[in-house]
């Protein structure tokens, strides 16, 4: 459930752990090639899910490397064997080039198809989506809490005669810790008021910490219930054999809540991470409805491990199941309602979501 805001952060943590690694490289890429085959053969927990046959991506790769095999042609190698995995939590790195050369296999997505998926074409769709707030009533947004790393601010709200929204960047909190986020998130809820229904806008939400997603959703649960179960494989067990880590449990918090206003969950393809744990805890809810797109699907959190000859890698080795204990890794948490943003809407300034948003809340009003 790691952050995706940006890079450096990555690249950061890659330069600390270059300076503290001691043990010589070993630059065989045989034996490269066979502990990172292997890593993923003990570790990776979402084969199945994913349709990829890791015994055949061995046949298929192996005879590609040798003693002589290049660098070059060693991480080329190694990439496309976990391409089809289309995980955002997967990363092969080069350490010794400036900058790291760094291979990260995310899952296709229907925005990027349109768009290249940058800072620019990002403030082009939300510019989007503040217009669409101020056409149906809304006043302009303001924003609160930190910057983060992309230069946007941590939460953008605001509300009209009858409904709120709220826009989540990121579920990062960084040195501050998750109090001081949450309680920004209070404080805008309580600026809310009287009002009909909740838009929660978590697209683009790169991810952060779990501890902030489920503090999130305590702000919407009407009482003590599962948020989400954590399975990890068993040792020495197969692909599919699982054994079951932590319970997760989702409980009412703050001193704002809205437990029974209707609340549209807003989501696309680029949700990711902790972003997927916060959909997935939340869409069971009673009085949510989830509007958009299903989000990315890469809902565990990585840790970097070094091959023999250097370079950096990172196998999720968990899975996250919702209350009901179904998994939707690679698939992304499903929406209720479908909605596409197009380069015609962004064209016209037009955000169909916010607008299907809407009118869901308002057919959902007593």
């Amino acid at each position: 459930m790691k952050s995706y805001l940006v890079a450096f952060v990555w690249l950061y943590g890659l330069v600390v752990h270059q300076a503290t690694a001691q043990r010589r490289p070993d630059n065989d890429p045989v034996l490269t090639f066979k502990a990172f085959w292997q890593s993923y053969q003990d570790k990776y927990p979402t084969f199945d899910m994913k349709q990829v046959d890791w015994q055949q991506q061995y046949i298929r790769y192996a005879p590609l490397v040798d003693s002589t095999t290049s660098p070059e042609r060693l991480f080329t190698v190694l990439s496309e064997m976990i391409r089809p995995l289309h995980d955002a939590h997967v990363r092969l790195a080069i350490r010794n080039v400036k900058p790291p050369k760094v291979f990260w296999p995310r899952k296709p997505s229907v925005y990027s198809n349109q768009f290249q998926f940058n800072k620019d074409s990002v403030q082009t769709y939300w510019q989007a989506t503040d217009a669409t707030l101020a056409k149906q009533g809304f006043e302009p947004l303001r924003a609160i809490g930190g910057t983060n790393e992309d230069s946007t601010r941590e939460f953008y709200y605001a509300r009209s005669g009858d409904y709120g929204y709220v826009r989540i960047s990121s579920c990062t909190y960084g040195k501050r810790g998750s109090g001081p986020k949450l309680r920004e998130l209070d404080s805008i809820l309580a600026y809310f008021g009287s009002v009909r229904g909740v838009l929660l806008d978590i697209r683009f939400n790169q991810g952060g910490g779990d501890r902030f997603a489920f503090g999130v959703a305590g702000r919407f649960v009407d009482k003590g219930r599962v948020g989400c179960y954590r399975y990890r494989r068993r040792k020495r067990g197969g692909y599919t054999d699982f054994v079951k880590l932590t319970t997760f449990r989702l409980r009412p918090k703050g001193k704002h809540q809205f437990p029974k206003l209707p609340i549209a969950l807003l989501t696309n393809d680029r949700t990711v991470s902790a972003g997927d744990i916060l959909a997935l805890i939340m869409h069971p809810l009673p009085n949510v409805r989830l509007v958009g797109e299903n989000t990315e699907g890469s809902f565990d959190s990585f840790r970097f491990m070094q091959l023999p000859n250097g370079w950096f890698y990172s196998v999720p080795q968990k899975r996250f199941h919702d209350a009901q204990n179904k998994c939707y890794e690679g698939s992304g948490v499903p929406v209720d309602v479908k909605v596409i943003v197009g380069k015609d809407d962004l064209r016209a300034s037009h955000d169909p979501v916010i607008r299907q948003a809407l009118a869901d809340l308002t057919n959902r009003q007593p």
